[in-house]
């Protein structure tokens, strides 16, 4: 790859990490207490209980109106107005649309973040070349107009199309790979979360969650921080007599079970190498019961143990998390490691 090519592709990225980075919070806690409503159903509550609708509503509000923070964030990447680009985001799930033929939220996360991009370079070049009398009016009046056609007309029907045939396909390579689909995927996820390039599949999680109500690649992903914690708990074994490196794994390990692996790749696995190979391995192990199985998540950037609650089946999720474990222990057992992480 050439060396523009890897900036472009590096910009790309940064790009996704500012869009997607600050609405984190919201998609965690509206995952939650969606997951929680959503378990609380598979366990027989009646979902038209009041308080069970408004658990989910509360729930499912921020995945109902992510394009508009997308959106937001997107115009906001570019120096244009956060506040017009949260009308571009709320122009494609606007309910009217509905009334002229045409269908809200079209396109996804990719359609919102276009739109948002697209208001925030239209503001900017009116601004530029509005006489100073009209630099407050005609650049969001413009902006607003122009983007809207476009937005309606353009984008949602392209990335509505793109959003379509890649959802298609994800689903086509699950459903004929099965285990092996699913356990290359997963045993992938660490080396992508060491470039960055997790960040890329954010829209895609969120595109299949809003296609078909869950994304069996956000739990093949969680497979990585199980298969981690698996590895993590062996080397505790390993290195019982090394007090200073217990200690770092008895420090990385429990947010590493609550779904936050850097601490565990960066701190415990990584340095020694070869605990990372079998914590991918672990992974893998897992990430063939998640493709056999064919389930997902309800939310994205909630794994580890707390992703029971978001996840469309309980069970299948705690015998394939446990598989990852399983797997991550037994595989880094089978090292031949010193008695402590540096020999005296």
């Amino acid at each position: 790859m050439t060396e523009s090519k890897k900036n472009v592709w590096k910009n790309i990225l940064n790009a996704l990490s500012e869009i997607f980075t600050p609405i984190i919070p919201a998609l965690i806690g509206g995952g939650l207490v969606a997951g929680i409503g959503k378990m609380l159903q598979s366990f027989g509550v009646d979902p038209e209980l009041n308080w069970m609708k408004a658990l989910i509503a509360i729930g499912f509000a921020a995945y109902t109106y992510i394009n508009i923070l997308v959106a937001m964030n997107a115009a906001k990447h570019i120096g244009g107005s956060p506040a017009l680009g949260a009308v571009a985001g709320m122009i494609t799930v606007n309910p009217a649309l509905s009334g002229m033929g045409l269908v809200p939220g079209r396109g996804g996360v990719f359609g919102a973040i276009l739109a948002g991009l697209l208001i925030a370079v239209i503001e900017k070049k009116v601004r530029e070349i509005a006489p100073k009398a009209l630099k407050v009016h005609l650049p969001p009046f413009v902006a607003v107009l122009l983007a809207g056609v476009i937005i309606l007309y353009v984008i949602q029907p392209a990335t509505g199309w793109l959003s379509t045939v890649l959802t298609n396909f994800i689903l086509f390579i699950l459903s004929k790979g099965g285990a092996v689909a699913g356990s290359i995927i997963a045993a992938l996820y660490l080396p992508l979360v060491m470039t960055g390039l997790h960040h890329g599949l954010t829209p895609i999680h969120l595109q299949l969650i809003e296609e078909v109500g869950f994304s069996t690649l956000q739990t093949l992903n969680s497979m990585a921080g199980a298969g981690q914690v698996g590895a993590a708990l062996a080397l505790l074994l390993k290195f019982r007599n090394d007090e200073s490196f217990k200690a770092t794994i008895k420090g990385a390990l429990p947010v590493g079970i609550l779904g936050i692996g850097e601490p565990l790749i960066y701190g415990v696995t990584l340095p020694l190498f070869t605990p990372f190979l079998t914590s991918c391995l672990g992974a893998a192990a897992g990430g063939a019961v998640v493709g056999l199985l064919g389930f997902g998540a309800r939310a994205v950037y909630v794994s580890g143990i707390l992703a029971i609650a978001t996840n469309s089946n309980v069970l299948y999720y705690i015998i394939s998390y446990g598989t990852a474990v399983l797997g991550g222990f037994l595989f880094t057992s089978l090292l031949k490691l010193p008695a402590k992480k540096v020999e005296e």
